[in-house]
């Protein structure tokens, strides 16, 4: 006799990070931000709305800061580079470069340096950029998803074939007066025992982080207590940089998770307290 045992169903997940992208073209999106660090003031001399159009018109998909794409950076991949602008400017021109950046702020292209003669700042600062961009439009953008993004592999029902022997009734043989007769003596089948599942670990026993705020993230503190890193706000709900690190943290369903290209573990599960 055979029966079906159903041992349960398991799903894998993992992701496979690039953390060094050799080619701009891996990256999905552009996120430029609301303010510029050389400026004291969001869309100063309508800068960010200019590099948003000057982008979208080379081919690129570019989003505001304030309005990012549905599937940014999903599952904490990095598909998206973020606009900066670097200024070299000298007493006569008005000189600067456009920056892109991946997630853990590892540059991963800067354009050939805009100028601009201009006196009038506006007009300066944008016809700098858009020489900035003669560069940007010679690279010829095309977006080609990278073989190494997120997968899910999935293990479906697996059903096991376990054999049952059937038990051979044993025989005993009971003396009469009359005849000897054999009389069937039924056994009871034997019970499979089932190992219990290993319990989850108890509260006491995990080793909490503490998150303090900062002005630009959190710090994440142990239990005697010492700082144990630092986490830097993307604009993003949840996600978060690891200062001086090239990881990222993240919350994937109610766990956080870090991932890192600095250590051979490239997920950590943390257990934060906000």
């Amino acid at each position: 006799m055979k029966k079906s045992v159903l041992l349960g169903i398991c799903l894998i997940q993992f992701s496979l990070l690039s953390f060094s992208q050799n080619s701009i073209n891996s990256y999905k999106y552009v996120i430029v931000p609301e303010t510029f660090g050389i400026f004291d003031e969001a869309n100063k001399y309508n800068m960010n709305a200019l590099m948003e159009f000057l982008f979208n018109k080379n081919g690129f998909d570019a989003h505001m800061e304030s309005d990012p794409p549905a599937d940014l950076n999903p599952n904490g991949s990095c598909n998206a580079m973020y606009a900066s602008i670097v200024k070299d400017s000298g007493l006569f021109k008005t000189k600067l470069q456009v920056q892109l950046k991946d997630c853990f702020g590892k540059v991963v292209f800067t354009s050939e340096m805009g100028e601009s003669r201009e006196k009038e700042y506006e007009k300066a600062f944008q016809l700098a950029l858009r020489d900035a961009f003669t560069s940007i439009e010679e690279i010829g953008y095309s977006y080609q998803p990278s073989t190494t993004e997120t997968k899910k592999i999935v293990v479906a029902e697996v059903p096991v074939q376990v054999k049952t022997e059937t038990p051979t009734t044993p025989q005993v043989e009971v003396q009469t007066s009359q005849k000897r007769e054999l009389i069937q003596v039924e056994e009871k089948p034997q019970i499979q025992q089932i190992k219990e599942p290993v319990p989850t670990p108890k509260t006491e026993d995990i080793d909490w982080l503490y998150a303090q705020p900062l002005d630009n993230g959190y710090q994440l503190i142990d239990t005697e207590p010492k700082k144990v890193m630092v986490l830097l706000n993307t604009g993003l709900k949840n996600v978060y940089l690891v200062k001086d690190k090239n990881a990222l943290v993240y919350k994937d369903g109610e766990q956080w998770i870090m991932s890192s290209s600095d250590t051979s573990v490239k997920n950590e599960v943390l257990f934060i307290k906000f």
